[in-house]
């Protein structure tokens, strides 16, 4: 009787450490998804932001941030969270890279961007991130 106390005790106790460890590895695998989602509309809002040209600002002072409209449902918040994106003009009319003369390219202009997205969900329990990209658009040549 004593030997099979003692060996339920031991299965008990093994099994609640494997209990333990199976939690623990399921709130790291909680906390990397609600990181990878968090990134993803980070990028979402990167990708809204820089593939809708009328986002992009054409006039007003370099390197002066503007705020982007994000229109959709991925980009509804509730309570302290948030989403927001800027995108600022850094260089207008200037060449494109690696032009050389008897290149095609000389015909053309080229406008820097920088765009920006950062999204706070903490409230949602999913964290925050934030990132930004570099863009050049070419255009018309600038007389």
């Amino acid at each position: 009787m004593i030997i099979a106390l003692i060996v339920l005790s031991s299965v008990s106790l093994i099994s609640l450490g494997t209990l333990r460890a199976t939690r623990s590895v399921l709130l790291i695998s909680g906390n990397d998804q609600a990181a990878v989602d968090t990134f993803q509309i980070t990028q979402s809002a990167l990708d809204r932001s820089s593939t809708d040209l009328t986002n992009l600002p054409t006039s007003g002072p370099l390197n002066v941030p503007q705020n982007v409209a994000l229109a959709g449902a991925l980009f509804q918040t509730s309570g302290t969270d948030q989403v927001v994106a800027n995108a600022t003009r850094t260089a207008d009319c200037v060449p494109p890279p690696r032009v050389r003369s008897g290149s095609s390219l000389v015909h053309f202009s080229a406008f820097h961007y920088d765009v920006a997205a950062r999204v706070d969900l903490r409230e949602a329990g999913l964290g925050r991130s934030e990132t930004s990209q570099g863009y050049i658009i070419l255009g018309p040549k600038c007389v």
